[in-house]
């Protein structure tokens, strides 16, 4: 679990309380590297000033209250989605529907609160296994070997 101590965590969060509380519980585990922020746009300037390998939201976006019956809370874009970071959303109470709508919106996992810190790290320690495969079976950009556009085919044929 090397990969994993070394990794580069961001805490969104707009309670400071709590993202504290978070950003510890991951130190206590072993994880050196956490950031905290408080909002979004906050996260937005880390990622483009540093590499994050995972960041962790509290639901940040949601309305006041419950959203009336029959509809489906509404999450806000993940950060670091055009940059490839996984991203996980912590959300109290989470029903199949509002797991779909933050997949929709771009979150690889949901982690229910109350957050049990262990449940967190193993859930970021298989995303980023997920992340680095993923890396390793994408061929790089010119790779000889990769996929070849039909236009490009018919022309080296002539």
């Amino acid at each position: 679990m090397k990969l994993i101590l070394s990794a580069h965590v961001l805490v969104v969060d707009p309670d400071p309380q709590t993202r504290h509380d978070t950003g510890e519980a991951l130190r206590l585990l072993g994880i050196q590297r956490i950031t905290e922020v408080g909002t979004l746009e906050e996260a937005s300037e880390t990622f483009a000033g540093a590499r994050v390998d995972v960041a962790v939201v509290t639901c940040v976006g949601e309305s006041e209250g419950e959203p009336p019956p029959g509809q489906l809370r509404q999450f806000p874009a993940a950060p670091g989605r055009d940059l490839n970071a996984p991203s996980i959303l912590l959300l109290a109470d989470p029903v199949r529907g509002d797991i779909r709508a933050a997949n929709a919106a771009g979150y690889d996992a949901v982690v229910a609160l109350p957050l049990v810190a262990r449940t967190l790290y193993r859930r970021i320690g298989s995303l980023m296994q997920r992340a680095r495969r993923q890396e390793r079976t994408r061929p790089p950009v010119g790779f000889p070997g990769g996929p070849v556009m039909l236009p490009a085919a018919a022309e080296a044929k002539e």
